[in-house]
């Protein structure tokens, strides 16, 4: 259920992920898996702003410290997530094409379709999406 804190929440999640992490809607950061670190990110930080104790530098501080951690942790799965990717969408290549080019045009074939990969936004939080 959407409501204000949860909304709060995911808006300073995205804000400090654009701040800190610009890659982070890219296959270079959390690519397809943006949507799921952010929820993530949101139920184990929510209690951050629904507790009145804390003052909103205790808050802010663990928030950015946590989804820091969590980052590192999704970016180094996504990097095998990534790979297979581009592994298997190379390969939809029929047999010719491997055939007919030597091993050095196959590989930098390999490497030009991979950073035409890496750099494109997958993710768009522009919307709310819990």
């Amino acid at each position: 259920m959407t409501t204000p804190t949860n909304f709060l929440v995911y808006t300073e999640i995205v804000r400090f992920l654009d701040i800190t992490f610009p890659e982070w809607k890219t296959h270079e950061g959390l690519g397809s898996s943006g949507e799921e670190f952010v929820s993530n990110c949101i139920e184990n930080n929510l209690y951050l702003f629904n507790d009145k104790v804390l003052t909103n530098k205790q808050r802010y501080k663990t928030l950015f410290s946590d989804i820091s951690r969590m980052y590192v942790r999704y970016k180094t799965n996504y990097v095998f997530i990534f790979n297979d990717y581009c592994r298997d969408t190379f390969f939809k290549n029929d047999e010719l094409f491997f055939e007919t080019d030597s091993k050095n045009k196959v590989d930098e074939k390999y490497k030009k379709h991979v950073l035409s990969l890496k750099y494109k936004t997958v993710f768009f939080p522009n919307y709310y999406p819990l």
